[in-house]
């Protein structure tokens, strides 16, 4: 009884992360991108995150807030027996503390959810466009 190396080999390539993550197009275009930026990067020098004239780490900031609070209300959903004190600190307390777009956005999300597309396109709007009022204001107070 003789162990088959190329049926071994084989089955160690098929079934390591590398040959799913390279099988799969959508990976492959994320590696092209990667590659694309890591020459900028590298060999023209350019901080590919300035590429983009956005402030990306409020952008990671946000995003980073709003994975978490989804977290939190998904892990309420989850497992009911997790204390509501606990969630609403989690929420509100950490998640709300960290970045309060990840509160606007289950907000929004929750608007959506509920089948109110009209309250939320007008929540949306109207806290954005507020927002963006109130730092102009705030901003020609002061100046």
């Amino acid at each position: 009884m003789g162990i088959n190396v190329g049926e071994t080999l084989m089955g160690l390539v098929t079934t390591s992360g590398i040959y799913q993550y390279l099988t799969n197009p959508l990976a492959l275009i994320m590696v092209a991108i990667a590659c694309v930026l890591l020459y900028l990067a590298i060999v023209k020098q350019f901080e590919p995150l300035l590429l983009l004239p956005i402030a990306f780490g409020m952008l990671l900031t946000n995003l980073l807030g709003a994975i978490l609070i989804g977290l939190v209300v998904g892990a309420g959903q989850r497992w009911a027996n997790l204390s509501p004190t606990l969630l609403l600190f989690l929420r509100v307390g950490v998640c709300g503390g960290f970045t309060t777009f990840s509160t606007f956005s289950l907000e929004s999300l929750v608007l959506l959810e509920d089948g109110r597309p009209v309250l939320f396109g007008g929540y949306v709007l109207l806290s954005v466009t507020l927002c963006l009022a109130g730092v102009w204001l705030g901003k020609h107070l002061i100046a």
